[in-house]
């Protein structure tokens, strides 16, 4: 029988449970057993120390064919449910979702350890150009020639720069160094000012 279960206690007191899936809950239920002899998990010590004959093994969702991926999923359904305090990892979670249930794991890890081995990254980074140098020359080149189009026209686009004119990213250099872009400059400094303007 293929079905997703929950442990819980019989004692109101002890309010921990678990939940887990299996494809023959029988054989299960006596390897919990078992394991509550000898623990090596957090369900099989919490068993353990409160004594077997506590605990209550509840058939939460029959699956008929076998299909693990189906059954993980339901099993991810009622942790979500009954929040078990038991399990040590979540059913059929991916490192996607992990990272979507804990927005700032995978930001702040990856600046912290920027931020301590600063150094050590950018030697990495430049070893790893000198490496793979023709390669990646290659992929920017073959990417460039399938996405042509694309970055002519981004290149072109007009955006509106801080003098009050129009540039584009590729004129940008160009319009910079422009004697229209250098007076609206110190115009808007003698204003900023406060001074007149002659």
């Amino acid at each position: 029988m293929n079905c997703v279960y929950r442990v819980y206690s019989t004692n109101p007191e002890i309010t921990e449970c678990y939940i887990g899936s299996t494809i023959s809950l029988k054989p299960r239920v006596a390897l919990h057993k078992t394991c509550s002899k000898k623990p090596t998990t957090r369900v099989s010590e919490y068993i353990g120390h409160h004594g077997f004959e506590h605990f209550v093994f509840e058939v939460l969702e029959e699956i008929e064919t076998y299909d693990r991926k189906k059954l993980a999923e339901r099993e991810g359904h009622y942790f979500r449910l009954f929040k078990p305090s038991l399990n040590m990892n979540v059913p059929n979670r991916s490192h996607e979702q992990y990272c979507l249930d804990h927005p700032d794991f995978k930001n702040s890890n990856a600046r912290l350890y920027h931020q301590k081995h600063r150094e050590k990254c950018r030697v990495n980074s430049r070893e790893r150009y000198l490496k793979n140098k023709e390669e990646m020359k290659q992929r920017a080149r073959e990417y460039y020639r399938k996405n042509k189009v694309s970055i002519v026209a981004k290149r072109h686009t007009l955006y509106p720069c801080c003098c009050g004119g129009m540039t584009s990213k590729a004129g940008l250099k160009e319009h910079l160094n422009s004697k229209g872009h250098q007076r609206e400059l110190r115009l808007a400094v003698v204003l900023a000012k406060g001074r007149v303007v002659k």
